[in-house]
């Protein structure tokens, strides 16, 4: 196939050798929270994925897509081939070049004239902060139709603080919206529509466990949580929420999103079936916690990163969010997991930081207070370790895993402390 002349109808793409379900390739899981895994991606599935991205995204031929995301991580590799199926133009940066450079980065993106981009939640953040330091008066977004949010929990005040330091200099409203995919989708499985206002809820963190019916609150306060919606399902994937056994929950009742349609993959490779996430009816256990209202998916983090303290439920996510928002915090590098030991079950926080060793001192202190403030938290240990220690997946999440592995390294030498006193 001559890619550079796209065919004039889907029709005139040869079919797969094999037949549509032929593994076309093996793509890796991010491992955020454990051991990256095989998802096996038929030809069936990737053509039907792409479909579900020219649904969600309203993508067409006058689109172009920006992308500065390594292509071997699904969300940039399957926006580029829906970009190269539908014909579209796309601007490639490695990812150095937005790391190193982000608001020259950003004005080569305005400047490409592109309409699409895809990122996750940090993106979104690391722009603002560099924001402060200067936005160059040439800076124009004007031609940027879409953008996804996605990959990891979505944070309203990313969105509305993203808005508000580029909406002068032509970022159109609502263009960023939120989402949510994984690779065991062929990547999108539902999103706001561009330009739609954001919906959140303010949740009573007590309600968020699996199994309860979400309370909502009047107004956000320390015991609550903002939850963004991360859209409707896109064209072709079922939605539902449901329990281990494939049982579906109410709407406003909290459980396993659990996900099925022509996207979706067979299985895991290498897998026996009997260890197969699939419910009894097919469906595939995503692994992720959400809730369903009127009509939309509300996603809250991982059942793995669910930690359990003295009894009680805790969303790593949550324990992060309050821990970045913590002065004198760098408000991406931390993580956050439950530990065990002959003492007691505890939730350890570890955070990079520059500041010196009475500073950071301090600043653990003032962590623990804040959780114990928001989440009713007692149990915390916090340790704080260098700038670039805590290890992230290609998509920027932070390996829990590997944190938990790191924490492993320095407990034996951690001083023993009374308990819940940690620190």
């Amino acid at each position: 196939i001559d890619i550079a002349d796209a065919p004039h109808s889907r029709e005139d793409l040869p079919a797969p050798h094999g037949g549509g379900t032929a593994p076309a390739i093996v793509q890796y899981t991010s491992g955020s929270t454990s051991a990256p895994k095989g998802v096996v991606v038929t030809h069936a599935n990737v053509s039907a994925g792409l479909d579900a991205i020219e649904a969600g995204t309203g993508w067409t031929s006058e689109d172009g897509l920006g992308e500065w995301l390594p292509l071997f991580h699904d969300m940039g590799l399957f926006t580029l081939l829906a970009a190269l199926r539908a014909g579209s133009p796309v601007s490639l940066w490695q990812p150095g070049d937005f790391v190193r450079r982000p608001m020259r980065w950003l004005t080569e993106f305005g400047a490409s004239r592109a309409t699409i981009l895809p990122a996750p939640n940090f993106f979104y953040d690391y722009l603002v902060a560099a924001a402060a330091k200067g936005i160059p008066d040439d800076l124009d977004l004007s031609a940027w139709r879409y953008g996804g949010n996605g990959s990891e929990p979505v944070r309203r005040s990313s969105l509305e603080e993203f808005q508000r330091t580029f909406e002068p200099y032509g970022l159109r409203p609502q263009v960023v919206q939120p989402n949510y995919g994984l690779a065991e989708a062929t990547l999108i499985v539902s999103t706001g529509t561009p330009g739609s206002p954001y919906r959140s809820l303010e949740a009573e963190r007590s309600s968020l466990a699996v199994g309860d019916r979400v309370r909502e609150a009047a107004e956000p306060g320390p015991t609550t949580r903002t939850v963004v919606s991360c859209g409707r399902p896109v064209e072709g994937v079922e939605v539902r929420i449901g329990d281990a056994d494939g049982t579906p929950l109410e709407d406003g009742v909290v459980g396993e999103v659990q996900i099925g349609g022509a996207p979706v993959t067979p299985g895991y490779l290498g897998l026996p079936a009997e260890r197969q996430p699939f419910t009894p009816d097919g469906m595939l256990r995503t692994g992720d916690i959400g809730f369903r209202h009127d009509g939309e998916l509300y996603v809250m983090g991982r059942v793995k990163a669910m930690a359990v303290v003295r009894g009680q439920n805790y969303y790593a996510e949550d324990v992060e969010e309050i821990v970045k928002s913590t002065p004198g915090v760098d408000r991406r590098h931390c993580a956050a997991f439950a530990w065990e030991d002959d003492r007691e079950e505890y939730m350890v926080v570890i955070w990079e930081t520059k500041l010196d060793t009475d500073t950071a001192r301090a600043v653990g202190e003032a962590i623990r207070t804040r959780l114990a403030e928001h989440l009713g938290l007692t149990a915390v240990e916090t340790l704080a370790v260098s700038p670039q220690t805590l290890p992230f997946t290609s998509s920027g999440k932070v390996k829990r895993s590997g944190a938990a592995d790191l924490y492993r390294r320095h407990h034996s030498a951690l001083p023993t402390a009374p308990e819940g006193q940690h620190s």
